[in-house]
């Protein structure tokens, strides 16, 4: 999949389950804090969608307590083709 800029694509699903383990949030609690739908989180919990708004992605790793780095690749961190 090709990220446009601004965007970030989640690493690992396993990784964001790990994070919301350790911090015991559930979906809903981490749609509620990041902003976002639960439905959303569900959706990258289930690698129907792997990306979102640098933002968003900045948010998810924040509630969580990593870098973002962790969880997302940047369009920057992407190695050219």
């Amino acid at each position: 999949m090709e990220m446009r800029r601004g965007q970030v694509q989640l690493k690992s699903i396993a990784m964001l389950r790990a994070c919301m383990d350790v911090e015991k949030l559930s979906v809903g609690e981490v749609g509620k804090r990041v902003g976002c739908s639960k439905g959303f989180i569900s959706h990258l919990l289930a690698g129907r969608r792997d990306s979102c708004s640098l933002q968003l992605g900045e948010r998810i790793a924040r509630t969580l307590g990593v870098p973002l780095e962790v969880l997302f690749l940047t369009h920057d961190s992407q190695a050219p083709r």
